[in-house]
């Protein structure tokens, strides 16, 4: 019997993420080719490098399942709060703003839909989750105190409130809404385009803009039909339920670590120089 049962409104905010938010992580080979691995062989070793890493996740999940989901929980983080930060430049602000922005996101959703929250990780991580259930959905308390840090620093510094603004509405929708639906409209209306828009300006001269295309268009295709896969081979032992939210939420902890590592080690700091 499936744990929780997916209804329309949920298929259409996952179909969202597959759709609309997972596309912006195919602007990956393009960033590859403008930070200079742009021969083909080049580029089949950012290739390698790509696939071996979504492996390695993969195979950490299936061994590790709880550590895995608590390490992606951080990263996601890290990740969604340094998008949101890509103007900061102190160092101690920036951190406060990143935590402040993807702890929002994330822990929030958890905090005030604690049973759905719970029973999407038990799929994805099983029961043992439970065990570490007051330490994931109370880190929220954390979250709390770095946001009042923050507000105080928009009280000072009037040109951080705009994107401060941000965090109540998050709030709002992680306190009505199912968790799947609050994470598609942050990952689909806030965080693919700040991405993609950041990606466009620095990158998106006439030399690059049909590789800008071609890769992301092979990039997207591919990973839909890795996913695609994946459900296939999935559904037979697991319901329709589990098996859509695995593949497409350790699919994304899969292709965040890479993506992570492209955009947040290599990427970003090339754009600040």
């Amino acid at each position: 019997m499936e744990l929780i049962v997916l209804n329309p409104i949920t298929y259409i905010a996952l179909a969202a993420v597959v759709l609309i938010g997972l596309p912006h992580g195919s602007l990956d080979g393009a960033i590859a080719s403008y930070l200079g691995f742009n021969s083909l062989y080049n580029f089949f070793k950012f290739l390698v490098f790509y696939i071996i890493s979504s492996i390695g996740v993969i195979y950490l999940w299936f061994f590790f399942p709880v550590v895995s989901l608590i390490l992606f929980l951080l990263i996601s983080i890290y990740h969604f709060g340094s998008c949101d930060s890509n103007n900061v430049r102190n160092g101690i602000v920036k951190f406060i703003v990143i935590v402040s922005h993807g702890g929002s996101v994330i822990c929030a959703t958890i905090f005030f839909q604690k049973e759905t929250s719970f029973i999407i990780f038990e799929y994805l991580s099983g029961s043992n989750v439970y065990l570490v259930s007051s330490y994931i959905s109370n880190s929220f308390y954390i979250i709390v105190i770095f946001v009042c840090f923050y507000f105080l620093i928009c009280i000072k510094e009037k040109k951080y409130f705009k994107k401060f603004i941000e965090i109540p509405i998050i709030l709002l929708l992680a306190f009505y809404l199912h968790p799947l639906v609050t994470f598609s409209i942050y990952f689909c209306l806030i965080h693919t385009p700040r991405h993609v828009l950041d990606i466009i300006k620095n990158i998106s001269n006439d030399k690059n803009y049909k590789i800008i295309i071609y890769t992301t268009i092979i990039f997207t295709i591919l990973t839909w039909v890795f996913g695609l896969i994946g459900y296939l081979y999935l559904l037979p032992n697991l319901g329709n339920s589990e098996s859509i939210l695995k593949v497409i939420f350790i699919g994304l902890a899969a292709l965040t670590l890479p993506h992570m590592i492209l955009v947040d080690g290599f990427y970003k700091p090339k754009t600040k120089n």
